[in-house]
C-alpha cells in the first residue's frame, strides 16, 4: 500500500522515538479518508524515518506491519485503545 506524504505528518513521526506509527490519507476526489496503524521493525526503522523524509510516497509493508487500517476516522473506542497500547493521540486529526 503506497501512502503519500505531507510534511506535516511526516514531521511529527520522524519526531517520535516508537515503533508503532499511525497515519492519516487524506481524502482525495470520489475516495474517502483513511488511517493506518503500521508496526514497524525495529531493524528497518531508520529506513523507515529517511524514507519519511526523502520519499514522495512509501510502500509501507516494506517496513512492518499494519496493526490497524480503515475509513477515517476510527470509532472512538479504538482510538483510545490507541492511546492506552501504544502512547498515540490521533485527537484533532480529523476535521468534523
Amino acid at each position: 500500500m503506497t501512502v503519500p506524504r505531507t510534511s506535516s505528518f511526516v514531521a511529527n513521526l520522524v519526531k517520535q522515538k516508537v515503533v508503532v506509527y499511525a497515519f492519516t490519507a487524506a481524502a482525495t476526489a470520489g475516495a474517502r479518508a483513511a488511517y493506518y496503524v503500521l508496526e514497524v521493525v525495529p531493524s528497518k526503522h531508520a529506513a523507515f524515518k529517511k524514507a519519511m523524509k526523502d520519499s514522495p510516497h512509501l510502500d509501507l509493508t516494506q517496513f512492518g506491519e499494519f496493526l490497524y487500517k480503515g475509513w477515517a476516522p476510527p470509532a472512538p473506542a479504538l482510538a483510545a485503545e490507541w492511546k492506552d497500547k501504544y502512547d498515540l493521540n490521533i485527537e484533532g486529526w480529523y476535521a468534523n
